[in-house]
């Protein structure tokens, strides 16, 4: 839900490039092991932030030197909602997995 909040308060279309996320490959395994999908789950410990383009790739800098894993994974255009690079929307879940997986 994070990218449909950002995307959200900042009045803007958010365009995500799938390929770029840095999946934490242990959440992504235990997710495939339940039959969740990544996409809806909780990302606690994860952090999205928008920056000026003249200002990103400093920002990602000074992020990687302190030690974070850092990559651009989108950009904000006209519009509303959350589309990747092939203009397919990607939705906002309607339940966190881990609730679903919990609640079953």
């Amino acid at each position: 839900a994070g990218p449909h909040e950002m995307a959200t308060a900042g009045g803007v279309r958010l365009r995500v490039d799938r390929a770029r996320l840095l999946w934490f490959e242990p959440g992504l395994a235990v997710c495939r092991a339940l039959g969740a999908d990544p996409w809806a789950t909780l990302a606690s410990g994860s952090l999205l932030a928008a920056f000026d383009p003249v200002h990103a790739a400093g920002a990602a800098e000074a992020l990687a030197a302190r030690g974070h894993a850092v990559a651009a994974i989108g950009t904000a255009e006209v519009g509303h909602g959350v589309n990747d690079t092939s203009d397919r929307s990607i939705p906002l879940p309607s339940r966190d997995e881990v609730s679903r997986l919990l609640g079953s």
